[in-house]
């Protein structure tokens, strides 16, 4: 008998409603004597919030539904003398440690974690929440402009101020601006809230912090990048996360034509901007040497500074993973003792 653990009963009852084709009901909910981890207690529902029914049940996100179904229906063509994972089932416990077993094998595969999925809605709520913001604030200025009225470069602060003393005397732009001055203010104080929030997840998170040592890490890069990479163990090579996050180049090879293009740009999009601002930020603003930097200025002197940012993103990657599946801090020059006396 082969049992399936999902978080979510519309994948099992999907499964169940081909029985028919299959001859019998080979999937329920129930406990594995395989796979499913020992616990003490009842384990609570990462998208109810009340507790499973199963304490084995496993956490199954919406972007695995497609994934878990086409693998359990077995509508991939698989014939049977083939590795076990393709005819297995998914289980394991809510925490996101999915585990495919069958014919008393288990392999281990990858699934974010629910905590890391948490905090990255978080940070990507605050960043939706900051294009909106400035959104609103280009309204406004576009809005001005068609009346022959130019703000200029003003700070966040005196941008209110700016704006009143150029609508004043027009009466219906003045009627038009409050609200959206008003709203505006709104968004500034739940941003500046959701703001805090992060920063009190990364405070309490001691990866985030030890990613913070490496010079252009701030604490939001270190959070996306934390949040994208998930678990250290995902990769056994520190070299494969660069092209995980589509940072290395394209390559077209046809007998004797062999082309080198951009980067790939696959994987997570936020966590290959947050490492691209982290380069910009070590090139331009970072005072204190290291040889990371001096590696990246003669990529700088060689290619330009745009490849030299893309790059020295995609070296930022490797020395992230690095550090945090060994526990290391960053190390500024060739020779720690001589790095510790800078």
């Amino acid at each position: 008998m082969v049992s399936l653990f999902l978080g979510s009963t519309r994948l099992v009852n999907e499964v169940n409603r081909n029985k028919s084709q299959r001859g019998s009901s080979l999937y329920h909910r129930g406990s594995c004597p395989l796979a499913a981890p020992p616990v003490d207690k009842a384990c609570a529902d990462p998208v109810s919030g009340g507790e499973l029914s199963n304490p084995g049940a496993g956490y199954v996100g919406a972007r695995n539904h497609k994934r878990a179904k086409r693998w359990i229906m077995g509508t991939t063509p698989v014939a049977d003398d083939l590795d076990p994972l393709h005819r297995s089932c998914l289980s394991g416990c809510h925490c996101g440690s999915l585990i495919c077993c069958v014919h008393h094998e288990a392999k281990q595969i990858g699934i974010r974690l629910f905590q890391q999925d948490v905090t990255r809605r978080a940070d990507t709520a605050r960043k939706q929440l900051q294009i909106k913001v400035i959104d609103l604030e280009q309204t406004v200025r576009g809005l001005l402009r068609g009346f022959g009225l130019k703000v200029g470069d003003v700070s966040r602060g005196k941008l209110p101020a700016r704006i009143r003393e150029l609508a004043a005397g027009h009466v219906m732009l003045e009627k038009i601006v409050e609200p959206l001055l008003a709203a505006r203010e709104a968004m500034w104080r739940e941003l500046a809230k959701l703001h805090r929030e992060v920063l009190i997840i990364v405070k309490e998170d001691q990866v985030c912090r030890r990613l913070m040592t490496v010079p252009g890490v701030g604490a939001l890069v270190s959070l996306t990048y934390r949040a994208g990479v998930d678990d250290p163990d995902r990769f056994k090579k520190s070299k494969s996360v660069g092209a995980f996050f589509g940072l290395t180049p394209k390559r077209y090879q046809s007998g004797e034509t062999d082309v080198v293009g951009s980067i790939t740009k696959v994987g997570d999009a936020a966590v290959r901007t947050a490492l691209h601002d982290a380069a910009n930020a070590l090139l331009t603003r970072a005072t204190r040497f290291s040889t990371l930097k001096r590696w990246a200025l003669d990529v700088a002197k060689r290619r330009g500074m745009r490849r030299a940012k893309v790059a020295l993103a995609r070296k930022l990657a490797t020395v992230l993973h690095r550090m945090w599946a060994d526990g290391t801090e960053f190390v500024w020059g060739k020779d720690p003792a001589a790095a510790a006396k800078a």
